[in-house]
């Protein structure tokens, strides 16, 4: 679960989650992503760089590559400090709103979570699945009122 979605936040603080404890699992959640995508990113610039030193080693024989580790790492620390920046100032901005207000704000905006024990509500221009309402006809009792109605 992400915490930087529009409910999480509130509902976090409303079963009595710290501030201090929802910054520093958004920062968390920055930081393992941040390290996972850099992680990626350095498999396949390995891969790239192998294949590369492979083709010229075909051509040249030995190829030395120079990996500037140092900027590399650069890179990653200022990937993270603007994550956390960011991380930081939606969190900021989440908990700056009311609890109840940004919940029932998301699902007024038709963001929120669907209704419960019942099936989700077709789509705009999406077939129901019901056949089209049978009109009664006019006098006829309802269905309520068939059952409701006492002998006469």
């Amino acid at each position: 679960m992400s915490l930087l979605t529009g409910t999480a936040v509130p509902a976090a603080r409303l079963i009595g989650v710290a501030v201090h404890q929802v910054r520093r699992t958004a920062l968390w959640e920055t930081a393992i992503t941040t390290g996972l995508a850099a992680g990626v990113a350095a498999v396949l610039v390995a891969v790239g760089l192998g294949a590369y030193r492979a083709a010229l080693s075909a051509e040249y024989h030995e190829v030395a590559l120079d990996v500037p580790w140092f900027t590399l790492a650069a890179l990653v620390l200022a990937c993270l400090v603007v994550g956390g920046a960011v991380a930081l100032a939606a969190i900021g901005g989440l908990l700056r709103r009311g609890g109840i207000s940004a919940i029932t704000a998301r699902e007024q905006a038709g963001g929120g979570p669907r209704r419960r024990g019942g099936p989700h509500p077709p789509a705009p221009g999406e077939p129901t699945g019901r056949p089209e309402a049978v009109r009664r006809p006019s006098g006829a009792p309802r269905r309520s009122e068939r059952r409701c109605r006492q002998p006469s």
